[in-house]
């Protein structure tokens, strides 16, 4: 195991530990409990649809309470060890600051991962309690959920390098989830449009995230239900964020 390695490692972890130690940590994983048990109540509503609304609404606000908890610390991580003074503690070390971008990119990724996976098992004991099955489809909606969550983390991340604001961060990363449901109809409009202007838009929704490329009732229906095209994007865009947040942080002068 090499040194870079272990540094990446050793930031990680740390950044897992302070995360999941943190009050904000518990009012998350309290809130999305509440929004799940808001799902069973909407659930004995729906009658001959509660098992639909229990999985469906259970999972809507999964991943909303978990994008919600991603994007704020992603977007206050090296803002906060910029005014601890933390950050530079660690760069007089010998870590390279690629290394220091990789090890909080993944001590969010893993931080999410755990909360998401409590979060689900939560929603599944209420599942489970209601005498329902559990369909194969809902793991792989979480994981595709899953992929979403990293990829609008390591944006805000990177967003917040060029701001320097948490809350400038917070606010275009919601706005960029919300535009990446609808990349599809967006450049359908924009492609029944003219104008040299619309060049730069049409740029922008190409960097934009697809993330109706994880929809999965849209991947099960295509030809064989074909989930090495999400994946393969996923990767991609990852690996493309984790070198733009490492080129943006080495600008900066500490």
């Amino acid at each position: 195991m090499t040194r870079r390695f272990k540094n990446v490692l050793n930031i990680g972890f740390n950044s897992l530990a302070e995360y999941l130690h943190s009050k904000v940590a518990a009012f998350f994983f309290i809130f999305a409990a509440l929004l799940i048990y808001v799902s069973l109540l909407l659930g004995v509503m729906a009658v001959d649809q509660e098992k639909r609304t229990l999985i469906d609404f259970g999972l809507a606000m999964s991943e909303l309470s978990i994008f919600a908890f991603a994007i704020f610390w992603a977007s206050m991580t090296i803002q906060k060890e910029m005014d601890t003074k933390t950050i530079y503690l660690i760069l007089s070390r010998p870590v390279r600051r690629a290394d220091y971008i990789a090890g909080k990119l993944l001590g969010i990724y893993l931080t999410t991962a755990v909360v998401y996976l409590a979060v689900s098992a939560i929603h599944l004991s209420l599942l489970f309690l209601k005498g329902h099955s559990v369909p194969g489809i809902y793991f792989t909606a979480v994981l595709f959920s899953y992929f979403k969550i990293v990829i609008i983390s390591s944006i805000a991340m990177l967003i917040t390098s060029f701001t320097t604001s948490s809350f400038s961060s917070v606010l275009i990363s919601v706005m960029v989830w919300i535009l990446g449901h609808f990349t599809s109809e967006m450049k359908y409009l924009l492609d029944k449009l003219a104008g040299v202007k619309l060049y730069a838009l049409k740029f922008f929704l190409f960097l934009t995230p697809n993330f109706q490329l994880f929809n999965v009732k849209d991947v099960l229906s295509s030809s064989g239900g074909d989930f090495l095209k999400p994946a393969l994007y996923f990767v991609s865009y990852v690996t493309a964020l984790y070198f733009a947040n490492v080129f943006v942080f080495r600008k900066k002068e500490f």
